[in-house]
């Protein structure tokens, strides 16, 4: 106190507000003043953004205005945008109390599912409708990461897309280890489905002869999109889905060539056994353009000892969903790196609010958006509202026959959520935002109708 008694002037026939305004109306045009607010206001921003949201707020009669925000300590938002978009998802939120309630045959180990029980439980505050501000707790859900993998979630910088996938494959051990036994014993008929597993195939065609390789099928739990020049989803999508690929060693088109220059070679017994092998599986169309002869010595022998017979081919790399999942998290990567060191691309993306997967309609339900540099900044969470029908005088979350839905969910859709500060938004306001645009989490439309 003495300290700031001193520096402002303040004697005993002045209070502090005087003294306050005075010196502001003294230095509010030095560039020491304007640099040191503008410094303050900043770190208040990055450290404390929902201070500065803040305003008050009075009960409403819609069930739709507001919904739980969460508290930040200091570097929460990461994992408050995280939660908030989690909450968005109505297979999620089915999915765990399928898991919660689900019997297992007598006999069977029943294995402990923290993080279910966890997210359930916090989903659920979060989903239920509220008529004034209230504000949760984060790491309710954190602590219990902690004790999963027995260590520390910091309280430094951390980012929202690690997060993202880190509570997907906690999830997803989870329900493996639960059901690892009937799986054993095939017994897989009643067990829920995990909404956010997919399993993508690629495949190879080759566009000089033809040709076809194996399928490569592999799980994926989300799209990782890099943003370079083209700005448009479904583009961005389509490129980063089909790809071609040049000057491609293709078995077919070095098979063919063998047989175009049959005359020209002098082949050992080894070697003609070899070609005739090759020569047959093209002609079934048994073969494989990627089949890989590299560790063939016969097939090598006769590739050195005519170099003319290897291809530079152009190949077409198409990947599709074999399963497709309930949830499609898209995380578009924004760094590049350049000069040594790791910078934000802050292009604009632009992106539907419904997209279509091979015939299947998926909504978008969430975005999360970042603000700031690389390293820096703070996430905050564009959540679509639930549908909210008057049922028997009160208003409840799905769809139910012979009710009347509420109409201001229509209006304004989405809530813009920074922490424990919330507000209503157009459908606009989220699809114009497309600098920010960090996650974009995408659902399958489901049919709850009670």
């Amino acid at each position: 106190m003495h300290i700031l008694h001193s520096t402002l002037g303040l004697n005993s026939n002045k209070t502090l507000t005087d003294v306050w305004f005075q010196y502001v109306l003294r230095n509010y045009k030095s560039p020491r003043f304007i640099i040191t607010t503008f410094g303050v206001l900043l770190t208040s921003y990055i450290f404390f953004p929902s201070s500065l949201l803040a305003v008050s707020h009075k009960p409403s009669k819609r069930p739709d205005k507001y919904t739980c925000g969460f508290k930040n300590s200091g570097n929460d938002c990461f994992a408050n945008s995280t939660l908030q978009s989690l909450s968005s998802l109505d297979t999620l939120y089915l999915y765990l109390a399928e898991m919660l309630s689900f019997q297992m045959p007598p006999g069977y180990t029943i294995y402990p599912l923290p993080l279910h029980t966890s997210l359930y439980h916090m989903l659920t505050l979060l989903r239920e409708p509220i008529y004034f501000k209230k504000t949760l707790d984060v790491w309710e859900v954190l602590r219990i990461l902690e004790t999963i993998h027995r260590g520390k979630i910091g309280r430094n910088q951390h980012d929202a897309h690690e997060l993202y996938v880190f509570i997907i494959q906690t999830l997803e051990d989870e329900y493996d280890r639960y059901f690892q036994d009937l799986k054993r014993s095939q017994l897989t008929s009643s067990i829920p489905t995990f909404p956010f597993f997919g399993v993508v195939t690629s495949s190879l065609r080759c566009i000089d002869c033809g040709g076809r390789g194996n399928l490569v099928k592999y799980p994926m739990l989300m799209v990782e999109l890099n943003v370079g020049n083209q700005n448009d989803l479904n583009k961005m999508w389509r490129g980063s889905w089909n790809d071609i690929i040049e000057d491609y060693s293709c078995l077919g088109c070095v098979v063919k060539r063998i047989i175009l220059n049959r005359d020209r070679l002098n082949l050992n017994g080894q070697q003609e056994k070899c070609y005739q092998l090759l020569k047959e599986k093209l002609t079934s169309g048994s073969l494989s353009i990627n089949d890989d002869l590299i560790e063939d010595p016969v097939y090598t022998s006769i590739i050195t000892s005519y170099p003319f017979l290897k291809s530079s081919s152009k190949v077409v790399k198409e990947i599709k969903y074999s399963k497709k999942p309930y949830i499609i998290p898209i995380h578009l990567s924004r760094s590049v790196y350049l000069d040594s060191q790791m910078w934000r691309n802050g292009a604009s993306i632009i992106y539907p609010e419904a997209i279509e997967v091979e015939h299947v309609k998926y909504t978008l339900k969430s975005m999360i958006r970042h603000q700031g540099s690389h390293s820096a900044g703070h996430y905050e969470c564009y959540r679509h509202k639930p549908a909210f029908y008057k049922v028997n005088g009160e208003y409840r979350i799905g769809k139910f026959k012979g009710s009347k839905k509420l109409s201001s969910a229509s209006n304004k859709p989405y809530w813009r959520i920074s922490d424990s500060h919330v507000s209503e938004c157009t459908s606009d306001s989220v699809l114009n935002d497309g600098k920010a645009a960090y996650i974009l989490v995408y659902e399958q439309e489901v049919d709850n109708t009670l």
